[in-house]
């Protein structure tokens, strides 16, 4: 399909090529039958050089547009392929990720129910006994495999937002509470702002995951102690006020050949990991149309993940 502006173009070149030869036929006819003296000798010769070279600027001018326009459909016809390519691999996707929330429901069924049988047969064991050592290992396992289903099937499913205005210091604070007992554990020390003046648009409990499966990463990169800092920045995108909450800690940093790739579902740098953890918070985050990224670290700290979340008004 070619456009009209194109369309005019070649137009108005087509015409002026004609517009040159005719003016370039009738100099030379006249050139040559006309009786002529004196400057007009000189005056047809000349109107045909010029005629004739504005014909060859043109032709080549149609030439130019006409191997532009074969560039430019082939361009498309790439494009065009490309993108269908990528909507089937899209929609084989989506047809194997709606099978795998299937099974994934369907095996948590069960696991419940192994659950709750072994809670009732372990109380039979005696406390140090092989069948209890063994009734604990099954348990954890059965709790792991518990985990990896829970996550899978939120970020197959994730729930409806429940926006409000909500204090990101509370947040966070509920967030640190629970994970209290683990930062004493590993001697980790966590600097957060105090207040509730900071505001944002969001669902309380969706944010609380968010920043637990961060807060968690960061625990797991410093086993043998470290330090947490969290900031607040404000910011705008656009009209819209933001405000960036920074996380940062002193452990492990990650590689540049990783850092590509920590957002993607099941990518994980743990053995143990499911690597679905920063994949939801990506998805929740950008459900609220903010930002999650791996920030440049503050001086002292290794690793930063920044979320940006809208400011309530």
């Amino acid at each position: 399909m070619i456009f009209l502006p194109i369309k005019k173009a070649a137009g108005l070149i087509w015409v002026s090529f004609i517009i040159s030869i005719t003016l370039g036929v009738l100099a030379l006819i006249i050139s040559l039958r006309a009786d002529t003296e004196g400057p007009a000798r000189v005056v047809f010769p000349v109107i045909v050089a010029g005629s004739v070279m504005m014909a060859y600027f043109t032709f080549r001018s149609l030439q130019a547009i006409k191997k532009g326009l074969l560039e430019t459909a082939e361009q498309l016809r790439q494009q065009l392929d490309q993108r269908g390519e990528a909507l089937h691999t899209t929609e084989k996707m989506a047809a194997l990720g709606r099978l795998a929330a299937g099974v994934a429901h369907e095996i948590r069924n069960p696991l419940t129910s192994i659950k709750m049988r072994l809670f009732s047969l372990s109380r039979e064991f005696e406390e140090g006994s092989p069948q209890k050592e063994d009734a604990d290992v099954i348990k954890e396992e059965v709790e792991q495999l518990e985990a990896i289903v829970h996550n899978f099937l939120q970020y197959a499913r994730p729930a409806e937002l429940k926006l409000e205005p909500s204090s990101i210091n509370e947040i966070l604070a509920s967030v640190l509470d629970l994970l209290q007992h683990r930062f004493r554990s590993q001697e980790i020390t966590v600097r957060s702002p105090q207040g509730n003046g900071v505001m944002v648009l969001a669902d309380r409990q969706q944010m609380r995951q968010v920043f637990m499966n961060i807060l968690l990463n960061a625990c797991d990169a410093m086993p043998d102690g470290g330090d947490i800092g969290i900031t607040f920045e404000p910011g705008r995108k656009g009209k819209k006020k933001t405000v960036k909450v920074r996380i940062g800690n002193t452990g492990a940093p990650i590689s540049p050949d990783d850092a590509g790739n920590i957002f993607d579902p099941f990518f994980s740098t743990r053995d143990d990991g499911t690597g679905l953890g920063l994949s939801i918070a990506r998805q929740i985050v950008e459900s609220h149309g903010g930002e999650i990224k791996l920030d440049n670290p503050a001086p002292g700290e290794s690793v930063c993940f920044s979320v940006t979340l809208p400011a309530a008004s």
